[in-house]
């Protein structure tokens, strides 16, 4: 059943193209998508460019010219249908921004409720923060991969330099939530 988002239509055929990418992701491990589109007489919602991205990113395609690009649709291979901080800069400057879950097979769109500029002024000053977050989960699932690595260091202290890695994930997730709740608005598909 199509689904309203803010003043646009999401019709039944692009929902289960946002689950197909759900499933595709699943096979391939990595962040699928495409654009959201919309034609210049309809405030229903079409399916842009396909894009294909990585473990944890992805740059969405573009609309035809004679299409209004209104946002995008991603995966997210081992996370929920949430924001990140990198979402959310993008999401400042879309109308809405959807999110497919493989953990949890679902789907969530966000809607700015505030203004781009606020919106921007908010988020973008942790997305540094983040990507050095996700570049140290990287490092510690790389160390537990090769144990020798953990002995060479020492037990003791891999495992503090794990505790303070998850000590600032949590942080991090409560100021995700803060500025997400106070910029964006969810909707569940």
């Amino acid at each position: 059943m199509s689904k309203k988002i803010s003043s646009f239509i999401l019709p039944d055929d692009i929902i289960k193209d946002m689950k197909d990418k759900i499933k595709s992701t699943k096979n391939l491990k990595i962040e699928l998508g495409f654009a959201l589109c919309t034609d210049k007489y309809s405030d229903k919602i079409v399916k842009g460019p396909d894009c294909t991205g990585e473990k944890c990113s992805i740059k969405t395609g573009i609309c035809d010219i004679y299409q209004t690009q209104i946002g995008n649709y991603h995966t997210h291979p081992r996370a929920a249908a949430t924001m990140s901080i990198t979402d959310m800069v993008t999401g400042c400057s879309e109308d809405i921004q959807c999110i497919g879950s493989v953990k949890y097979n679902n789907i969530t769109c966000f809607v700015r409720k505030t203004d781009e500029s606020s919106c921007l002024r908010d988020t973008s000053s942790f997305e540094e923060e983040e990507h050095k977050i996700i570049q140290k989960g990287t490092e510690i699932r790389d160390a537990l991969d090769r144990p020798t690595s953990i002995i060479r260091t020492g037990i003791y202290n891999f495992l503090k330099e794990m505790k303070k890695h998850d000590d600032t994930v949590v942080n991090y997730n409560a100021n995700r939530i803060k500025l997400l709740r106070r910029n964006f608005d969810r909707i569940n598909i």
